[in-house]
């Protein structure tokens, strides 16, 4: 089907999921830059703070491309798997923590 033969909201779902990609791959990398300059252990508190807020935003930026991924092949008619359920992180309790 050519390009001007497509719906307005498979293009805009198609957009949609490409941009979740990117922002995903993105924050991604942000978090593997943040993890690969680590030199010294232990890992300092705030730094392990830090890191731990970058693997949250990795994590809902990865839910957000999935979902739109979704929605995109919904829309085509196709019957995308379902979603595998896994439990939240949880921070870890400070009294396990060193500085």
């Amino acid at each position: 089907m050519p390009a001007e033969e497509i719906p307005l909201e498979l293009k805009r779902l198609q957009n949609n999921c490409s941009v979740m990609l990117d922002r995903y791959m993105e924050v991604a990398r942000v978090t593997c830059e943040m993890v690969c300059t680590l030199q010294d252990l232990p890992v300092a508190k705030g730094r392990r703070l830090a890191i731990y807020l970058q693997r949250t935003r990795e994590d809902e930026a990865l839910a957000a491309h999935v979902q739109a991924t979704r929605e995109l092949l919904t829309a085509l008619g196709i019957q995308p798997a379902p979603p595998v359920s896994q439990p939240a992180p949880q921070p870890v309790p400070s009294d396990n923590l060193r500085n």
